[in-house]
């Protein structure tokens, strides 16, 4: 679990971009064994389970081995359509 700083990306726009300041990179400098972890739909991602945006701080939870990332992919799926929206007014998430 990595306490994200707000202002710092988890991980780069997309493939063949991944010099920069991001979350990933550090994990990799520490943790080298998750570039394993990589998915060929997400290459700039290796470990991540979910993101969040630059600007929001908070909790990331990260796998280290196949079967963590395994484990946490079942534990917690894409909502429909890969987006959460938000009620405007209670800020709930709605799943849709």
């Amino acid at each position: 679990v990595v306490d994200k700083p707000a202002g710092l990306a988890v991980h780069a726009p997309g493939p063949g971009r991944a010099g920069g300041a991001y979350l990933v990179n550090g994990l990799l400098g520490r943790y080298p064994e998750i570039a394993a972890l990589a998915d060929a739909d997400a290459p700039e991602r290796p470990g991540i389970v979910h993101r969040l945006d630059r600007d929001t701080s908070g909790l990331l939870v990260v796998a280290r081995t196949q079967r963590a990332l395994a484990g946490l992919r079942e534990d917690s799926p894409d909502p429909p359509g890969g987006v959460i929206c938000r009620d405007a007014r209670s800020r709930s998430p709605t799943g849709s």
